[in-house]
């Protein structure tokens, strides 16, 4: 048992150790640092944390009419991170503990569904499930979390660990979020429900409808800001209520099926294409022959099979066919959220039919495939073996090496030092200064206590969205990439520029450095009467607007520094300008 305990240490060790080690970490910026990061800090800066009430605004965003309930619960463990710790602090410790919940949640579980897999395979797949690239700010156990969660259905199921079960169950919501998971959970735990109504014992039924009580209960706890929001407040119209769904025709939509079936989907990758899709069809080989023999042991990874390929095809088709006013633009191609653990059970169901023959050739077979499929998850983790690297020598960021990582860190992204003398030339000039930015994301100035009218928040109101509009309907008009993002999208409340199209990639998005060129947009066409009417007097600007005399916009001052990875330009609306 020490020995056991030993090993876990190990590995648990050689995951987290690169983030303890460095005063910085590098990580995707989509989702991670460009909202769900500043959104937390705006709450802490609003000092609106535990707030639920529906006219509470924060003065941080928009023109002041921004409800505090468009923005993260405070309850959740992510949330609480964040008001009780420094940022980076709390970042890294959200992380670390979504590492622990996947490591001890697969852990935990396979001795559930497997009597043959030996301490040191367990050990491994435990370890391998971590590497999985979920966005942890999201919550942090949002596809970590799903392991435990099952383990607990199980045991109570079998009527074992009850009270350390139906705690599971409850602390569930608070590590992971309802929206993008827990309304799939409900889903699929209705549907078991069901079945045991209608197959089972009473006192099974009973069992699991008493987990689902408390999950109910901690669901709303953890939410009430969400709850609130969408039963009490009727005047709200969620800008996601008109969120068009891609325009794919059939055969495109069948090629992203298979793609998702193949690799994952965005948020939910579960990197299996090499090693697991391959003992996908060697399981499916292996039930179609036991399943002609009428074996009952094939009954469990096949229903899982059916559920992974019914999720796939869900997450394609589900929004043009499931309409639910209660939630009006609920997203439901999340359905394949819940693949990632999906893949991983049939995974070690697999193993343990290969190490249950418990020769030497199998137990190759299944050790070669443990390796081969951990060996890939962290080939292709670059976050994590940038973090490795970074924990050995410091990554100054020059040219060389920006166009090498392709990442950014954490104290990078955000550059306290380099914003604090933006927010020192903004508040000379005006008591309560609002900004939008262009060719940085909001969220950096957000994180920095500055006031803006743009944002990225998957909740705020359709009305602002459409008076956001109207200040960049000239760069709108210029591009259907930018009408596509902004119309039938709009969660990136943003000051869209066609010159800046470029730039955009997956890990860098809307952010424009002071290694890349153009440095200059020719001719920015924005509405910045519009932006005067929402009390907006400054662009926060990363690149030199040649037309800015047009636009009745005067240069206030430049910052830079060498350490930073911006060149800022600060531009004034003219009104009255106080001089510095």
């Amino acid at each position: 048992m020490k020995r056991n305990i030993l090993f876990i240490i190990l590995v648990l060790t050689i995951r987290i150790l690169p983030y303890l080690l460095s005063n910085d970490t590098f990580t995707h910026i989509a989702d991670n640092l460009d909202e769900k990061v500043p959104n937390r800090m705006v709450l802490k800066f609003t000092k609106t944390f535990f707030d639920v009430s529906n006219s509470q605004t924060l003065d941080l965003i928009g023109n002041n009419d921004f409800q505090r309930n468009w923005y993260p619960s405070g309850f959740g463990i992510t949330s609480l991170l964040f008001y009780w710790f420094s940022p980076l602090v709390a970042f890294k410790a959200n992380y670390i503990i979504s590492i622990l919940i996947g490591f001890f949640g697969i852990f935990l579980l396979i001795p559930k569904i497997s009597r043959d897999i030996s301490f040191a395979i367990q050990l491994l797949i435990s370890f391998s499930f971590t590497f999985l690239p979920w966005v942890h700010m999201f919550e942090c156990g949002y596809i970590a979390a799903l392991p435990i969660f099952i383990y607990g259905i199980l045991n109570i199921f079998k009527k074992q660990n009850l009270l350390v079960s139906y705690l599971i169950l409850f602390l569930y919501p608070f590590f992971s979020s309802f929206p993008l998971i827990i309304f799939f959970v409900f889903l699929y735990y209705g549907v078991i429900l069901l079945l045991l109504l209608a197959f089972s014992k009473f006192s099974e039924f009973k069992k699991l409808l008493t987990g689902l009580i408390l999950l109910i209960v901690s669901t709303i706890l953890a939410n009430l800001n969400l709850f609130n929001l969408m039963l009490f407040d009727h005047e709200f119209i969620n800008h996601r209520s008109v969120r068009a769904s891609s325009d794919l025709d059939i055969s495109q939509r069948i090629k992203s099926i298979i793609n998702i079936f193949k690799h994952g989907r965005v948020h939910a990758v579960s990197n299996h294409e090499y090693i697991i899709l391959f003992i996908f069809i060697a399981i499916f080989i292996y039930l179609a022959q036991r399943f002609l023999k009428k074996e009952q042991s094939v009954l469990l990874p096949f229903i899982l099979i059916i559920f992974w390929v019914f999720n796939t095809i869900l997450s394609e088709f589900a929004n043009f066919f499931i309409k639910i006013p209660f939630i009006s633009g609920f997203d439901y191609s999340r359905f394949s959220m819940l693949n990632p653990t999906i893949v991983y059970i049939i995974f070690i169901l697999f193993l343990d039919s290969v190490f249950r023959y418990k020769r030497l050739f199998y137990n190759l077979i299944g050790i070669l495939f443990v390796l081969l499929n951990l060996f890939q998850i962290v080939r292709i983790n670059k976050e994590y073996l940038l973090n490795v690297e970074c924990s050995f020598r410091q990554v100054e960021f020059n040219k060389s090496e920006f166009e090498k990582h392709k990442y950014l860190s954490f104290n990078s992204f955000y550059d306290e030092t380099l914003f604090n003398s933006c927010k020192e030339i903004l508040n000379k000039v005006d008591d309560k200064p609002i900004c939008v930015a262009l060719g940085i994301y909001p969220g950096v100035l957000n994180f920095n206590d500055i006031h803006t009218l743009d944002h990225y928040t998957n909740i705020y109101d359709l009305n602002y969205k459409l008076r956001f509009r109207k200040i960049i309907e000239g760069e709108i008009g210029k591009s259907d990439y930018i009408r596509s993002k902004f119309d039938d999208y709009g969660s990136r409340c943003f000051l869209f520029s066609s010159e800046l199209r470029e730039f955009w990639h997956e890990n860098q998005g809307e952010i424009h450095t002071k290694f890349e060129s153009p440095k200059h947009i020719k001719n920015l066409d924005i509405n910045t009467a519009e932006l005067s009417k929402m009390n907006c007097n400054f662009i926060i600007s990363s690149v030199v607007i040649d037309n800015s005399m047009a636009l009745n916009l005067e240069l206030l001052n430049s910052v830079t520094n060498t350490e930073s990875i911006y060149n800022i330009y600060i531009y004034h609306i003219k009104k009255k300008i106080k001089p510095l």
